[in-house]
């Protein structure tokens, strides 16, 4: 009942979270990439932050099978991560050949380094991928199949270790050089009007920064607490800087 407020944020250009690093995060972003006719080219793109969400670099994933094919598009609708198999993939993987277009499920173990896929296969289409788990030794999927999700299906994925340098940490707090640092807070968020800040040393200056990188806002504080409001709706990176020079970064929503 009532009518509903309903406001489109901008484009997200930093994406989705998917692991924190022991030196800053990695996101994952899914879209189109180029149209060929009538066959669309989606990718999915994984990109790298430092500590305080400043863009180091970005790589598309991508598939050993691709070369064998005369157009491709690639999607990874679920990512699970682990410091000894790297990252598996599952998803879809549409190819053209010989005007005919076929799609199928797509599996892949992934170099988190670069991107590299060490390892993929193509399944029969049946089962969308939706979800990705992990235990120690093997990476368990469920897909959905049917029309009307009607039922499902469970792979179980046993992968190679591989060497790699990435390393995940289990929070933010593990990043080496934060663990001593003071909790920051930054509540409600989303919000449609105030943000209340609080952290365990006095707050020196917050800075408010668009997903282009443009400054917004910047107010000097001097309090263990405070409060940020912001005019327009969007996806903003709050800058917290405390009197002892260390920074936090949130990524806060306005609508």
């Amino acid at each position: 009942h009532g009518t509903p407020d309903i406001t489109e944020l901008p484009y997200d250009s930093v994406g989705a979270l998917l692991a924190v690093l022991d030196k800053g995060y990695l996101s994952e972003i899914t879209g189109k990439f180029n149209e060929l006719g009538t066959f669309e080219v989606w990718r999915t793109q994984l990109k790298e932050f430092d500590e305080n969400w400043n863009y180091s670099k970005s790589y598309y994933i991508t598939s050993s099978i691709e070369s064998s094919f005369d157009t491709t598009s690639l999607t990874s609708y679920a990512l699970e991560k682990s410091n000894k198999f790297g990252f598996c993939g599952g998803g879809i993987f549409a190819y053209r050949d010989s005007g005919v277009t076929y799609a199928n499920v797509w599996f892949g173990q992934i170099n988190p380094d670069n991107g590299i896929t060490v390892w993929d296969t193509l399944l029969p289409n049946d089962a969308a991928v939706n979800h990705i788990t992990k235990n120690e030794n093997a990476v368990i999927a469920v897909g959905a199949t049917g029309f009307s999700n009607t039922g499902i299906k469970v792979w179980k994925i046993n992968l190679p270790s591989i060497p790699f340098q990435t390393e995940f940490v289990s929070d933010e707090q593990d990043i080496p050089g934060k663990a001593n640092q003071p909790q920051v807070t930054v509540y409600p968020n989303p919000s449609n009007n105030y943000y209340n800040l609080e952290s365990g040393k006095r707050i020196k200056q917050v800075s408010v920064y668009n997903l282009r990188g443009s400054l917004i806002m910047q107010k000097r504080i001097d309090s263990k607490r405070s409060r940020v409001q912001l005019e327009s709706a969007g996806v903003y990176l709050m800058r917290i800087e405390d009197v002892d020079g260390n920074i936090t970064t949130k990524k806060v929503v306005k609508w």
